[in-house]
């Protein structure tokens, strides 16, 4: 998994080291962080959206993923959406995750962050991946 640098236009840089499955460079959920650079980021964000239920019962669980962008600290433009929602009647107990990928860019200078909303039975969501791209 991951971005294959040859899709990409020549010229451009890793923000950080290229991994799968890792958050690099560091980054977490509902916390802002701005390009500072003079090229388009380009960011890939993987969340695992954990629905937990007890034995028996139904669910109906939604778990999202928003990237918002903004040129200021207080984001608010909606850059991607990217989630789940789950309608199950279950019979015993259930503890499974759905990767929502998310990919999307942000303007020179513009700050920008992952926020999540959720109802129903789910739990925390994971960051799986966290790829940037400057080009």
């Amino acid at each position: 998994m991951g971005f294959g640098a040859d899709a990409f236009v020549a010229g451009g840089s890793w923000a950080g080291t290229p991994t799968d499955f890792y958050s690099n460079p560091a980054r977490a959920l509902d916390v802002g962080y701005q390009n500072t650079t003079a090229k388009v980021r380009w960011v890939s964000v993987g969340v695992a959206l954990p629905i937990v239920k007890a034995a028996g019962g139904s669910t109906n669980s939604t778990h999202v993923i928003i990237a918002k962008i903004g040129p200021t600290s207080a984001v608010t433009l909606r850059a991607g959406i990217a989630g789940i929602s789950v309608i199950v009647t279950l019979t015993g107990y259930y503890l499974f995750a759905i990767f929502s990928p998310l990919t999307f860019a942000v303007p020179p200078d513009y700050y920008y962050k992952i926020v999540t909303a959720k109802s129903g039975d789910t739990g925390t969501p994971i960051i799986n991946a966290w790829m940037e791209w400057d080009g």
